[in-house]
């Protein structure tokens, strides 16, 4: 970061025009992210109840899991960021490395990676491939026991943006662990 003019800069040395983007803001760019993977997640459920083919659960699943990484890294912010005007910085206010990013998303690719084990576990389970309706492959997936490891990862991910709502730079548990802030894209 360039200090030379120092009057653009306030005691701590961030830039005076920075706006750290606060929790509602991100729930709204988390919002508009969830909308663009609808068609993954339907091809997802379609996959699950009639084509039980687990290639294309695992590349689905690939796709979610780099959506966030890639896009934050290569251009700052994801389409949901994007739509709000928010971006991921450095603590420095430069682009994120790509180590940064996967610190960034640490708990989210453990929620993607716990999602795997368990569709692996899922498709390769014979009675799996019987159930073709919602409300018999819920009841059958209630007596596996299976989704406590993508629980787990939820909410480790949950617990790390609670995180935004009580710090003075509106930075989440992964965004400490990364050195990362989310702003306001001016």
């Amino acid at each position: 970061m360039n200090k030379e003019i120092l009057d653009e800069f306030d005691q701590e040395g961030n830039p005076q025009n920075v706006r750290f983007a606060g929790f509602w803001v991100r729930v709204g760019a988390s919002i508009v992210d969830s909308l663009v993977m609808i068609p993954i997640a339907a091809l997802s459920a379609y996959n699950v109840l009639e084509i039980k083919s687990l290639l294309l659960a695992l590349l689905l699943i690939v796709i979610q899991g780099i959506y966030k990484p890639f896009l934050e890294f290569n251009y700052g912010a994801t389409l949901g960021k994007m739509a709000t005007k928010i971006k991921v910085v450095s603590t420095n206010f430069e682009p994120i490395t790509l180590n940064q990013s996967i610190l960034r998303n640490g708990f989210y690719l453990l929620m993607f990676l716990a999602n795997m084990v368990a569709n692996f576990m899922l498709f390769t389970n014979p009675e799996f491939l019987e159930l073709h309706d919602v409300i018999g492959l819920s009841e059958w997936q209630a007596e596996q026991s299976t989704d406590y490891m993508t629980l787990a990862a939820s909410m480790l991910l949950f617990f790390s943006v609670m995180f935004v709502a009580s710090d003075l730079k509106k930075q989440a548990l992964h965004d400490k662990i990364a050195e990362t802030y989310c702003i306001h894209n001016v």
